[in-house]
């Protein structure tokens, strides 16, 4: 992907812009596409197998890239500028023809533009089509020419609005079908992804991905007939930005909850070792605490490591807490953290973000009964 070499091979009189994509971005919406085409596959081939079915919901496609070379590609393409319908002009507060712009890509032929009907042509087709048999009543029974001549008239005025009206009705109406169940879908995924941070799916990466890519169908969707690059372009970034950083925060949870199960082994060793030395009630013998921890610390003890009792507000009751508290703190601090629920400009709510996300490893650790046991031990 090198801007020189691609300027060098473009056909003469062609004008290559310097690239402005990094090789992420370019990576990352490649293979979100990659993964929509996939799930509309699978989607077609679930309707085939189960006959009389009529959607299919919760998809997850998950693949591994083999190679991840970046090229440059010379796409021509077209922008036409035209005019369909009428609106009223802001500044002379006139009804002028509405301006309207398509794209015509310069390979395949097709035409991003709205979904437009000719208002005229419906109009002309509805007149037509309650005019031409009232004409033909008239002269078939001549004696109720006049009868049917007003009522023909009549009747094809109203035919004529009523289509000019359906005409400039039926694309809006169209797209916003087509646009409720792409939000449908946005927001199931989104529910999904969502979940509690120690639930399976959070850590699934064809879960979160299906998230990725929900993001970046409601990136290229939302009024894309009114494209500002330089405000498409921070905000794909900021997108990228953040679906890094989640990824690097599953792992690093990962290697934490590896770490945990390592700990955890190693203390059921040890424990069904000094259980076949010194008998069942050694525990009781040396004072262990409830949580297991080594002799000489009294119960509920925990050093709080990570500070996770602390982020719960449970820093008072450490160990003493209780399953019913931990839930209870954490939904309190969820409520207050969570993004939806933070007013605020941009930066408000990425603070309450990584608010709601610490929130989020603390309940996975002291909501799980193995787990906390280990992190009480540390």
């Amino acid at each position: 992907m090198d801007w020189a070499r691609a300027r060098a091979k473009a056909p003469e009189g062609t004008v290559v812009e310097p690239f402005e994509m990094r090789r992420s971005m370019a990576l990352s919406l490649a293979a979100a596409r990659m993964r929509d085409v996939a799930r509309a596959e699978a989607s077609e081939e679930l309707m085939k197998k189960h006959k009389g079915a009529t959607s299919t919901r919760d998809i997850c496609v998950e693949f591994t890239t083999l190679s991840r070379d970046v090229y440059a590609v010379y796409h021509p393409v077209w922008y036409v500028s035209f005019e369909h319908g009428y609106v009223v002009d802001e500044n002379a507060n006139k009804i002028i023809q509405q301006p309207r712009e398509a794209v015509v890509c310069g390979v395949t032929g097709l035409v991003v533009s709205d979904d437009l009907i000719c208002d005229h042509k419906a109009r002309a087709l509805a007149f037509s089509a309650v005019a031409i048999p009232a004409s033909i009543a008239a002269y078939v029974w001549p004696e109720s020419a006049y009868f049917f001549l007003g009522q023909g008239a009549l009747a094809s005025a109203v035919a004529a609005a009523g289509a000019a009206v359906l005409a400039r009705q039926v694309p809006k109406m169209r797209q916003d079908k087509i646009d409720a169940v792409r939000v449908h879908d946005e927001e199931r995924a989104f529910a999904r992804a969502m979940r509690s941070v120690g639930n399976s799916e959070w850590m699934d990466e064809s879960v979160q991905r299906r998230r990725d890519d929900a993001e970046w169908r409601r990136w290229r969707e939302t009024d894309k007939m009114r494209w500002d690059p330089d405000k498409r372009r921070a905000w794909a970034y900021s997108i990228l930005e953040t679906q890094i950083f989640r990824f690097r925060e599953r792992q690093e949870m990962r290697h934490e909850m590896e770490e945990r199960a390592h700990l955890a082994d190693e203390a059921a060793r040890r424990e069904a070792e000094m259980e076949r030395k010194y008998g069942a009630n050694w525990k009781r013998s040396r004072g262990d605490d409830a949580h297991g921890a080594p002799s000489g610390r009294h119960p509920g003890f925990s050093r709080d490591i990570h500070g996770f009792y602390k982020t719960l507000r449970l820093d008072a009751k450490l160990g003493h807490a209780t399953e019913e508290e931990i839930k209870a703190a954490f939904r309190l601090v969820a409520l207050e953290t969570h993004p939806d629920k933070v007013a605020g400009d941009a930066s408000a709510k990425k603070r309450a973000a990584e608010r709601f996300q610490l929130a989020q490893k603390a309940y996975a650790v002291l909501g799980n009964k193995f787990e906390r046991t280990a992190y009480d031990r540390k």
